[in-house]
């Protein structure tokens, strides 16, 4: 019981290198600290050129960061978050200042600090998110996607089909409805 107690209290950084060139440093709350309020997980990004910034994400039992991309243009990232019951796309961009979210917008509850500009995905950033995918070599995948849990010994992380399954599931309930951007 003791070394189950101490393993669910550790909370180790994961430090990623991007194919854009920069790189991300992931600290989450720990296992035991993420069952209790405003628990966090931040997110240093460090670009190829340029300064930088701490992101500061709400991460409890039912929310987390999902897994970290760069984008197609090299210079923005892709958030994909598991929010509850649904996941959910951020767009950041290090060459943007932070400006604040639409009062009705999930960012509002989602980040809770960053020093950059935070947009909800698009439609096209999920079709990116997607092709990306489908391409990303199995290492790579494995070093972005996030920790389902991390119990020292023990750590799981969100699966590739999974996720795919996710972004193609809501790209069809985009279209559905009939968003276009």
């Amino acid at each position: 019981m003791i070394v189950i107690s101490l393993m669910g209290s550790i909370h180790r950084s994961v430090q990623v290198s991007l194919t854009n060139g920069g790189s991300v440093c992931i600290t989450p709350a720990s296992f035991w600290r993420s069952f209790l309020s405003k628990a966090n997980c931040a997110i240093v990004y460090r670009p190829k050129d340029g300064e930088a910034g701490t992101i500061t994400f709400l991460q409890d039992s039912v929310s987390q960061v999902a897994m970290i991309m760069p984008a197609a243009d090299g210079k923005t990232l892709l958030c994909l978050y598991y929010a509850d019951v649904m996941f959910r796309l951020m767009k950041i961009d290090p060459t943007k200042k932070p400006k604040p979210y639409p009062q009705n917008s999930y960012l509002n509850y989602i980040v809770l600090a960053s020093s950059w500009d935070i947009e909800a995905g698009t439609t096209n950033d999920w079709h990116e998110v997607s092709e990306y995918l489908k391409k990303v070599s199995p290492n790579t995948f494995d070093q972005e996607a996030g920790r389902k849990l991390d119990l020292g010994i023990f750590r799981s992380h969100f699966g590739r089909e999974e996720l795919l399954g996710v972004v193609e599931h809501q790209i069809k309930n985009m279209q559905s409805f009939g968003a276009t951007y």
